[in-house]
């Protein structure tokens, strides 16, 4: 089974999928056969690693847990997900279960370095020669107090990448034998939707019960044509 997903900047992802898609609730399923891929801007396929068993996450209809499709990570912080209706969608850098990497080129940019030493004694050094000319001139106080954004949060900015979801199809695959066993999934499905829609009326004449309150007349006309009616 694949599912592909296109973004509304064009992006098309994915994920294939070797197991039956069933409704796990707040578990995981599948198999190590499982893989994600991206395919627009560029061709990348991440296999899984061998370290985590969080394959494929399925779930709409525990509302304690998070509605939606989900490849690796944990609850709440898959590598690949989609949600409900296709809103918040995401994909993360890495995870256990699929091979660390980047899955769409606007994850490539280089992740933000802490500040260089070297580069910070530097300017020290140079503020130090210039001290008449740096004395002369005069910074607000507001200035000061703008501090350039941390490196945790450009870390979790680059880490997480939202998607914005167009389209989702998925898809069924197999062979000559994975279609004749659906086929006969869906027979037995329709012979059990015929048996429920037929009632069977030797059932209702078990009792006495039955005879006289569900079918009362019926039986009084079969005594004669002076036998009461009910």
């Amino acid at each position: 089974m694949v599912a592909v997903v296109k973004t509304e900047e064009g992006q098309v992802l994915g994920a294939i999928i070797s197991s039956e898609l069933k409704e796990g609730g707040h578990n995981f399923f599948g198999d190590a056969n499982t893989c994600l891929f991206s395919l627009e801007p560029q061709l990348n396929v991440l296999r899984t690693s061998g370290l985590g068993r969080n394959f494929v996450y399925l779930n709409t209809k525990n509302k304690f847990h998070p509605i939606g499709l989900g490849f690796g990570g944990q609850v709440g912080a898959f590598r690949f997900w989609i949600g409900d209706e296709m809103k918040d969608c995401y994909i993360t850098k890495s995870d256990c279960t699929y091979s660390p990497g980047r899955m769409l080129q606007t994850m490539n940019e280089p992740i933000p370095q802490g500040p260089d030493p070297l580069d910070s004694l530097s300017g020290l050094t140079t503020t130090v020669e210039g001290a008449t000319a740096t004395s002369s001139s005069s910074k607000p106080r507001a200035d000061a107090s703008v501090s350039p954004p941390s490196v945790e949060s450009s870390l979790t900015a680059n880490f997480l990448v939202p998607l914005n979801v167009k389209e989702l199809e998925i898809w069924g695959t197999g062979d000559a034998s994975t279609l004749e066993q659906q086929q006969q999934l869906l027979k037995q499905q329709e012979q059990l939707r015929q048996e429920r829609r037929q009632v069977d009326k030797g059932r209702l004449l078990d009792s006495n019960f039955d005879r006289e309150f569900l079918l009362g007349g019926t039986f009084s006309r079969a005594k004669g044509p002076e036998a009461p009616a009910v």
